[in-house]
């Protein structure tokens, strides 16, 4: 089962409209005890934190599964180097407003093709329609069906900057710990975040995700930064 697998059936005519996963992989990950989910509910793993690419197989065999990791391996909005780093500022607190998400992550998705077809469509010109049939648009939306390039592989900052994992500090660390996406808008919004834990308030969201995201240490919990 790829990670990005939906149900048709629940489709209901607007291709910009977000679709739920028909099983989340990450959430079924955690219950395999690989990992916990993040700020932005993104699985992270001890290993490698959140750089990494989950597929699954359905099978009726009886196994023994690993714990479920009960503390959380996210550091919370006292680092916040996801929300930091978003381009589209889609994170929220221990929340992602994932239609957003799909603009950037999807950037050759369903809704792209369903756009870029409309406009060939209405384009008042064959000249003009043969033209953008042979355009690098349409060049990216073939790959992107072929291969999945662009519809599942887009923006990965949040990814990529995530201190959490074993990987970061030996590998990544000299190259993505600077992040030119970070505002005093987004760091503001942090420190709320920060204030309302550290007085023992979680959000609705946070609630909601509590079994996944796994035992927090509230405002306290943070990762040292320079900044």
């Amino acid at each position: 089962m790829p990670p990005t697998h939906v149900d048709p059936w629940r489709y209901d005519g607007d291709p910009s409209k977000y679709l739920a996963l028909l099983l989340s992989l990450e959430h079924a990950a955690v219950e395999a005890g690989l990992g916990t989910l993040g700020l932005n509910l993104q699985l992270l793993t001890p290993e490698f934190g959140p750089r990494v690419m989950l597929s699954a197989v359905l099978s009726s065999v009886p196994v023994e599964p690993d714990q479920r990791i009960e503390a959380a391996l996210c550091h919370g909005p006292a680092c916040g180097r996801c929300l930091q780093a978003c381009p589209g500022d889609v994170i929220g607190h221990w929340q992602r407003d994932w239609a957003a998400c799909d603009i950037y992550r999807a950037p050759y998705g369903f809704n792209k093709l369903t756009e870029f077809l409309g406009r060939v469509i209405e384009a008042p010109e064959a000249a003009e329609q043969k033209a953008m049939l042979r355009s690098e648009d349409s060049f990216n939306l073939w790959q992107s069906i072929l291969r999945g390039a662009g519809a599942v592989t887009g923006c990965r900052r949040c990814q990529d900057v995530c201190p959490v994992g074993a990987d970061y500090d030996a590998m990544l660390k000299d190259v993505l710990d600077d992040i030119p996406e970070h505002t005093a808008a987004k760091q503001r919004r942090l420190d709320a975040m920060v204030a309302e834990e550290s007085a023992g308030r979680r959000p609705a969201d946070y609630d909601g995700q509590a079994r996944w995201i796994g035992r927090t240490g509230g405002g306290a919990q943070t990762r040292g930064r320079d900044d």
